[in-house]
């Protein structure tokens, strides 16, 4: 009886492990951890590297701890990203600025020598004659010289601004090609706005699947969440500020380039030329017509900075809230805010028990943060300094200008009402051609002005290129960098 028992107990005993090593792979199975199936597949996607960034080792424990290691990475990777396309952006649309603004006031200053010359001709005969018009009428070729000299320089300076609107043209067209264009750059932004949302999501996403964590740790992360997001946010508002720069120094281009032509223009042909047919037949009235094509170039060219810089911030703001709509409603619009949650995640570090692991990340973000800090700095100097642009060439303009109204209305109202009187003809041109002349002489003179000053600022940023906060060369910008390359490292 007991060998029969003890057969029994042990054909029971082999049926029970059977049946258990049957059932071990559909218990393990059902064992399926939620964290690795959605968050490591969101981390793994972009070949991220977290070595660097996280000290070269996974900073908490389990599988989704390993997603937020890979997201933060990712994550940091994507706002140097969009630092790097900052960059790229204002060194593009401005690559063209200091040899444009030689070019410019060499057109400038060619342009207002002949023109001097010629009023001064001009002056010198009509004065000259204005007793004994009869003689100057029969030395027409003398009264002709001073004008025919003044439809130079108009000539010259129009078809020297026509160029250099074409050449703006070819420039905006290989920026077209090169994706470097306005819309280019605001859909990469766009792009990366978007992905940095999705990672940022995700973290959260991943966090909250970690139930094991303490209040130390769910203090870090969450204040480590701010930092990311005001990183992202500054980023992209450092673009929208770049993006409306960008867009309003074009508007100014163009509207300053079209404000110049009329200003020939109407100062050639109207004006200069009106004169010119006025003297060699002998006809007032066309010499009055003349002098109301002064009088309209002088205004379009006092009002040229009422044009210029509205026009500008026209085109500024309708970017803007086109730009706004895509970015959307940025929280963080100060680098104080990001100062503060930096601080605030410095402090909160040592009271975690992986504070060697966290402090590459830390370091990472601290120096985002400087680097952000001088970039604002850097374009807020900017700012300021086309404010101060702004105003002297609304002094200038003025100054400019209003000579040439005066001199137009002498002419026209020489030639209009003097008809018949040609010893107060040839005084009223000669009093407007004097007036004239300090237009000639302060366009010449804040010309020189202008382009010493605009020499000496470059000169003195060639010698801060290397560290300028937006230069390619920067070394803050390289060491980010250096952590959005780092190759791809198994955890």
């Amino acid at each position: 009886m007991f060998n029969t028992t003890t057969k029994q107990l042990a054909s029971g005993t082999l049926a029970l492990a059977l049946a258990l090593q049957c059932a071990a792979p559909t218990l393990a199975s059902t064992v399926d951890p939620t964290c690795e199936s959605s968050v490591l597949q969101i981390a793994s996607a972009g070949s991220s590297n977290s070595s660097d960034f996280n000290g070269g080792q996974t900073v908490l424990h389990g599988s989704a701890s390993q997603g937020v290691d890979l997201l933060n990475a990712q994550i940091a990777k994507k706002e140097v990203e969009l630092l790097k396309l900052n960059t790229d952006y204002r060194t593009h649309y401005t690559a063209r600025d200091k040899n444009k603004q030689r070019r410019m006031s060499a057109y400038d200053f060619a342009a207002g020598a002949v023109a001097n010359a010629g009023d001064i001709t001009l002056l010198s005969q009509f004065w000259k004659y204005q007793r004994i018009p009869g003689a100057g009428l029969n030395r027409r070729g003398r009264l002709e010289a001073g004008v025919i000299t003044v439809l130079v320089a108009y000539s010259m300076l129009g078809g020297m601004y026509t160029a250099e609107g074409v050449g703006d043209l070819i420039s905006d067209y290989r920026s077209r090609r090169q994706h470097f264009d306005a819309k280019s750059m605001r859909e990469r932004a766009v792009a990366i706005k978007d992905e940095l949302e999705r990672l940022l999501k995700a973290r959260t996403e991943a966090i909250a699947e970690m139930p094991n964590l303490d209040a130390g740790e769910k203090e870090y992360l969450s204040c480590e969440e701010k930092v990311l997001r005001d990183l992202k946010d500054l980023g992209l508002l450092e673009f929208s500020k770049l993006y409306i720069d960008s867009r309003k120094r074009h508007a100014q281009r163009d509207i300053t380039t079209i404000g110049t032509l009329a200003v020939c223009a109407t100062g050639a042909f109207p004006g200069a030329l009106g004169v010119l047919a006025g003297i060699r037949h002998t006809n007032t009235k066309q010499i009055g017509g003349g002098g109301v094509g002064f009088l309209i170039s002088g205004a379009t060219l006092t009002a040229a900075p009422v044009l210029i810089y509205g026009g500008g911030a026209v085109t500024a703001k309708v970017a803007g809230e086109r730009l706004s709509k895509q970015l959307g409603e940025l929280q963080c619009r100060t680098t104080a805010k990001l100062h503060d949650d930096t601080d605030c995640l410095a402090k909160l570090l040592p009271s975690t028990p992986l504070t060697v692991a966290l402090q590459p990340r830390l370091s990472t973000y601290q120096e985002m943060t400087k680097f952000l800090t001088e970039r604002a700095t850097f374009l807020d100097k900017d700012r300021q300094q086309q404010k101060r642009d702004m105003i002297e060439r609304f002094v200038s303009y003025a100054a400019e200008g209003g000579p040439q109204i005066a001199f137009g209305t002498c002419v026209a109202r020489a030639g209009y009402r003097w008809g018949r009187n040609p010893y107060k003809l040839f005084k009223g041109v000669a009093c407007g051609a004097t007036v004239n002349e300090v237009s000639w002489a302060t366009w010449m003179l804040s010309t020189v002005a202008r382009q010493t000053r605009n020499e000496i600022r470059n000169a003195k940023n060639a010698k801060e290129q290397s560290q300028a906060a937006f230069s390619e060369t920067n070394d803050d910008l390289k060491r980010l960098e250096a952590i959005k390359a780092a190759p791809a490292t198994t955890l």
